[in-house]
């Protein structure tokens, strides 16, 4: 479906944000 390609394209950069924002955080708190 064209839609959920859209929805995906547009959610792997949200959670890659995410996760390097996570991991960031992880590292300045340590």
């Amino acid at each position: 479906m064209p839609v959920l390609d859209a929805v995906r394209a547009l959610l792997m950069p949200v959670l890659a944000g995410l996760a390097v924002s996570t991991l960031c955080a992880v590292v300045l708190w340590r």
